[in-house]
């Protein structure tokens, strides 16, 4: 019966680590079947490579679309109704979308905003330094850095930062009620729609722009598209940075040994990036697919059209990958984890990511070298667990 199935996703009984019942399953039924909120039963992997595996796997399909699909919520249901992109999209079309803004994303893109970041990163930290402790970090500095780069990079204005974060959070919460949804889907619809006729009149010298000039007016891409595609970049690329932000901070500072020998040695900072985020998977609550053809996996046999939930969070955390997982060691080999998905979907601006995380943590280590929690582990308010992505919401800091 459905009742008697594991329900997913399993809240953990510390936030530094996925739930125990999660750790048992991956060494004894890696492949299970779980309940999910609308009492769907999909398959769920949790062993890192049937998770590669999987998420690699062409007769596993992304199209949410599609019965048997298993949505995280209906806060996802209705973004991807009402936003539709080529996160939802198969082969071929999702190559040929995905193509179109990958130019912005790519490791030699990244690197040329090294120094422009590091600018951003250097203002923001001026104006916390301006500022009279305590304070909360979330806030004052983990959402200002990305928040600002995606606005520059997007083309959107960071005035507007507060309204698009909010938003954002309502629609990606699986605590939302369907007015919330309603109405922030219809204020996100406007201002989206407006910013996106603004740059068909006028466009700028951004990537919206350039998705409209290159490919909007040729007939490539629709208009509501381009204004799907900018939701998707605007909330992705700032909400799991400063999540990342934040949390890496937060461990950091839990692990003044592992702060030290960073700060002694800063070769060691990107694995220590890498580090983060194994060990926080921001994207917590998995992958989600559905099988188009029967897949023989782990002595398992998934049908077409059941739904699949690939976490990645434990992947991340499996110890036949990754000796000691739960423990934060920023020397090990990090190679192979996926914090960023696996297969033809995994994150778009990873690079973009990483480049952002290393001069953050590189300017913070510098600049504020007695930087400490207020408080302990128990003082940090962490985002709902229901929410898509992992985070905090305070965290009080001083120095």
């Amino acid at each position: 019966m459905t009742e008697d199935l594991p329900f997913y996703p399993m809240p953990s009984e510390s936030r530094l680590h996925p739930a125990a019942r999660l750790a048992e399953l991956q060494a004894k039924c890696p492949v299970t079947r779980v309940r999910i909120w609308n009492d769907m039963q999909p398959w769920l992997f949790t062993r890192h490579d049937d998770v590669c595996a999987i998420l690699s796997d062409p007769q596993v399909s992304a199209d949410s679309s599609a019965p048997g699909y298993p949505s995280t919520s209906l806060a996802t249901v209705q973004t991807r109704t009402e936003f539709p992109t080529f996160l939802q999209m198969d082969a071929p079309e999702h190559i040929f979308y995905r193509r179109m803004v990958a130019g912005g994303f790519t490791t030699p893109r990244a690197e040329g905003y090294r120094a422009e970041i590091t600018e951003l990163v250097d203002e923001a930290l001026d104006e916390l330094l301006a500022m009279q402790p305590p304070l909360n970090f979330v806030e004052a500095f983990a959402l200002v850095v990305p928040s600002r780069m995606i606005g520059k990079l997007l083309g959107v204005p960071y005035a507007d930062h507060e309204f698009f974060q909010s938003r954002s959070h309502t629609l990606t919460s699986g605590l939302s009620t369907q007015q919330e949804l309603a109405t922030a889907t219809a204020e996100m619809r406007e201002y989206l729609e407006d910013l996106i006729t603004a740059k068909e009149r006028d466009p700028g010298d951004d990537l919206l722009s350039q998705l409209i000039v290159r490919h909007a007016r040729k007939g490539e891409i629709s208009h509501e598209q381009v204004v799907a595609t900018a939701r998707m970049l605007l909330t992705g690329g700032h909400d799991t940075t400063a999540s990342m932000t934040a949390l890496g901070t937060l461990i950091l500072l839990l692990h003044p040994d592992q702060m030290a020998r960073l700060r002694a040695d800063r070769s060691l900072l990107p694995n220590a990036v890498e580090e983060m985020l194994r060990f926080f998977t921001i994207t917590h609550i998995g992958r989600r697919r559905v099988a188009v053809a029967d897949i023989e996996r782990a002595g398992v046999t998934v049908r077409a059209g059941d739904g699949i939930i690939a976490d990645h969070k434990m992947a991340n955390r499996d110890p036949s990958k990754f000796a000691e997982p739960n423990t934060f060691d920023i020397s090990r080999d990090t190679a192979g984890h996926v914090a960023f998905g696996a297969g033809p979907h995994q994150c778009l601006g990873q690079q973009l990511a990483r480049v952002e995380l290393q001069v953050i943590f590189d300017r913070l280590l510098t600049r504020i070298p007695n930087l400490h929690l207020v408080g302990g582990i128990e003082d940090v308010r962490w985002r709902d667990e229901g929410v898509v992505t992992l985070g905090l919401d305070e965290m009080v800091v001083s120095w």
